[in-house]
């Protein structure tokens, strides 16, 4: 066996290994190991939420109802909390593992290639990691996988708080003030607040209120400039154009002359010119 087909060999189980090594490290998802079996727990929940659930709400006299509502309701948001939180373990994992593993595979290129013998292997060697450096471009381009995958999980988990909150207030009322039907069009928009194109909706109208509050703040801002300006121009305009008042003058009097009479003593003045 040659050198080039060893090295070529070593080179692909690395890249086994690494991938190996990510897929079975459970910090890279970021959760710690769930010591309870998802799958049966889905398959519980399921099966006391489905079809046969259904039918036994509706065979039920009325005063039992509102328990096989609650049951119902509450085992599927159960069973869509599962699947939710796979889904978003996977979604942190893939990006983390993209990322990582293109790096370790562009440095074991590179070690390989300053160690292989042959110039045709250097030369293939560094074009294999120019490749994986150009793909990782690519995906560091895609904020999905980057700095969009936080925004987007804290938008799902504050859309599902909402709609939950809104589901336990249904709960409290009667069965037929808060039937079945209108329970399970609530969770659906749980389940549904939960996905990314929901996620995405949320942000982009967010976002757009919040320019147009703040387009509409700033207009407010310049009319009150505005207007404030012409306020004091007003001000002015009406204090040049009153007629000027005319000035007093202070007058000196002559001493008093006080006269006496029968109803009593009265002083007189008189003004000096």
């Amino acid at each position: 066996m040659t050198s080039t087909i060893r090295q070529a060999i070593s080179l692909r189980l690395m890249g086994i290994c690494v991938l190996s090594w990510l897929t079975g490290c459970a910090s890279i998802g970021g959760y710690p190991a769930n010591p309870y079996s998802s799958e049966s727990d889905l398959a519980a929940f399921v099966a006391s939420s489905g079809p046969a659930a259904i039918q036994a709400y509706y065979t039920a006299p009325a005063f039992e109802r509102e328990e096989l509502r609650n049951r119902i309701i509450y085992s599927r948001i159960a069973a869509y909390d599962i699947e939710y939180q796979a889904f978003q373990a996977n979604l942190i994992k893939e990006a983390n593992i993209e990322n990582i593993s293109a790096d370790l595979i562009v440095l074991g290129l590179n070690g390989a290639g300053a160690t292989a013998g042959g110039a045709g292997l250097k030369a293939a060697l560094a074009a294999a990691s120019a490749g994986v450096v150009g793909a990782k471009a690519s995906i560091d381009k895609q904020l999905f996988f980057d700095r969009a995958v936080p925004a987007l999980l804290a938008q799902m988990s504050a859309a599902r708080t909402g709609q939950f909150t809104l589901i336990q207030k249904g709960l409290r009322l009667p069965d037929h003030a808060y039937p079945l039907p209108a329970a399970l069009v609530d969770v659906n928009a749980y389940r549904e607040a939960g996905s990314l194109p929901a996620a995405i909706d949320l942000l982009t109208a967010n976002a757009t209120a919040a320019r147009t509050e703040m387009k509409a703040t700033a207009v407010l801002n310049r009319v009150g400039s505005v207007a404030g300006v012409a306020s004091a121009e007003a001000a002015a305009s009406r204090a040049l154009a009153a007629p000027a008042s005319a000035p007093t003058v202070a007058r000196a009097r002559a001493p008093g002359v006080t006269i006496v009479s029968p109803s009593g003593p009265s002083t007189f003045f008189r003004n000096l010119p």
